[in-house]
């Protein structure tokens, strides 16, 4: 039962936070302590994501209350990830020494626990990744930079068990973009144009990374925003959107637009089960809670109504 429910977490995890969090309930309720613990940390995910940090971080305390002396394989990577959730809450509330503390935790956990941890490598790397970050945020921009070369550097060194690895893509779009950051803060100090330079370079470079968001279909997500999308890479909205007009030529909210439409012409074209669907329904199926919003949306962009479309369709 947890393996199926847990499929279910992973595959709703960046699509539909109301999926997410109803498996993540059924997971947490099975009579195994460890399984129950996963669907609290799935938990804590998913109100971190809905922008809930209190929440998110009361349940992450309470997973490692739970795990106090439990050292199974299962339980240290439930405190693996109990522990990553506190760091993002307390470096996205500025709150840096606390995520320094969580963040070191999580270090001596890996330290001790190798063998038990799963992916023990690229946890590594995303700690180093945290760990840049914090310097940049502190200031210490000389520092992160050197940090984060070396971990780009890794990143070639792991082995994609799916090129589209959505976790793997975010960590690594987010180090450029900490390379890029910290190159910007020093042109700021500094005002040489070789640290703008760079600063171009690795904007750019995570940029290019990011793109491939676009194949981990988390814009189907109805609370998908420009805010989520900026967290995760660890940059601002204002950044984003300029470079979104830039190399797309076009706002942030037409291009979510034109990735869910087109997403929804080619899986009609090729699976005839959703021309049975209601309108109500395909909206729900890229994101749209409103079937009149979702209407409107996909005329302006295909010059048909959904009805019209279906019908050219038979």
């Amino acid at each position: 039962m947890y393996n199926s429910y847990q499929k279910k977490v992973t595959y709703y995890s960046n699509i539909n936070i109301d999926s997410l969090l109803y498996y993540s309930k059924k997971i947490e309720k099975l009579n195994d302590k460890c399984f129950s613990n996963a669907g609290k940390t799935n938990l804590a995910s998913a109100y971190y994501k809905l922008g809930n940090f209190k929440k998110s971080e009361e349940i992450a305390i309470e997973v490692l209350s739970n795990l106090k002396g439990d050292n199974t394989s299962c339980d240290i990577n439930n405190k693996y990830n109990a522990l990553a959730r506190l760091f993002w809450i307390k470096n996205n509330q500025r709150k840096f020494n606390e995520a320094f503390n969580y963040l070191n935790q999580n270090i001596q956990l890996i330290n001790e626990s190798l063998k038990k941890l799963d992916r023990s490598n690229e946890k590594r790397i995303f700690i180093k990744t945290k760990l840049a970050l914090l310097k940049s945020n502190l200031g210490f921009h000389e520092e992160a930079i050197v940090l984060i070369k070396e971990v780009i550097e890794k990143y070639s060194l792991i082995e994609y068990g799916n090129i589209y690895d959505n976790n793997l893509i975010v960590n690594k779009a987010s180090a450029y973009n900490i390379l890029g950051e910290s190159y910007f803060a020093l042109n700021s100090i500094n005002n040489n144009d070789k640290y703008l330079d760079s600063t171009l370079i690795y904007y750019n470079k995570a940029f290019l990374e990011a793109e491939k968001f676009e194949l981990s279909k988390d814009y189907l997500d109805s609370t998908f925003s420009i805010h989520q999308l900026a967290k995760n890479l660890n940059t601002n909205t204002s950044y984003l959107s300029s470079i979104i007009n830039e190399k797309k030529e076009k706002t942030y909210k037409q291009y979510i637009t034109e990735l869910r439409i087109n997403y929804l012409i080619t899986i009609l074209q090729k699976d005839s089960k959703y021309k049975k669907y209601t309108i109500q329904a395909l909206g729900e199926e890229i994101g749209y809670t409103n079937a009149s919003s979702f209407s409107r949306s996909f005329k302006n962009f295909t010059g048909l109504t959904p009805t019209n479309y279906l019908n050219s369709l038979k």
